[in-house]
């Protein structure tokens, strides 16, 4: 008799009992499926669709050192190295399953034209007449406190009735009467 769980299919294969299970066909697929397994023998797993139809048989992952670049071990970075040219693979015919199939259904792939200079040339001949519009908030400067901002106004030769009615407020500040007040 096989237990049956719900489980969700994550970049890595199936998470079950704190091991990772995966077969090729689960690429690509980020679904919710139902497994079946035996408990007393938890190297594969049965994997179904919610609807009921069968997917694979996804076996248990060995899992890999995560420091196997750094390390001198080499299985651990032979393991790696299989893993990444599996995963390159898969993408290289997932790839040439979506470009034949883009082939069959629009007879040819995609052209992009060069764009045209001198549309482009024009079209930039006329826009240069207007006036850059300017963001306010981008010509602000941004301080860390306030003593930066009040050293700021204070080189600042022309202020603004806003930025003369900061000053005069920070100046009755506990902070700017033990900074400026104590020398």
């Amino acid at each position: 008799m096989m237990a049956t769980e719900i489980k969700r299919i994550g970049r890595n294969g199936i998470r079950f009992l704190k091991a990772d299970y995966y077969d090729e066909s689960l690429y690509g697929l980020r679904t919710t499926v139902v497994i079946k397994y035996s408990l007393f023998d938890l190297s594969h797993i049965k994997v179904y669709l919610t609807n009921g139809k069968f997917l694979c048989i996804a076996t248990r992952m060995e899992s890999l050192n995560p420091l196997a670049n750094y390390t001198d071990n080499v299985k651990d970075i032979e393991d790696l190295k299989q893993r990444i040219k599996q995963q390159q693979r898969l993408e290289h015919q997932t790839i040439k399953a979506y470009l034949s199939e883009f082939k069959k259904e629009n007879g040819c792939l995609p052209t992009f034209d060069e764009p045209d200079y001198e549309e482009y040339q024009s079209i930039k001949e006329r826009t240069q007449d207007y006036p850059l519009l300017e963001d306010k908030k981008s010509s602000k400067k941004i301080f860390k406190n306030n003593y930066e901002r009040y050293e700021f106004l204070k080189q600042k030769e022309d202020l603004s009735p806003e930025e003369s009615a900061w000053v005069s407020e920070y100046e009755t500040t506990d902070e700017y009467t033990l900074i400026y007040k104590n020398d």
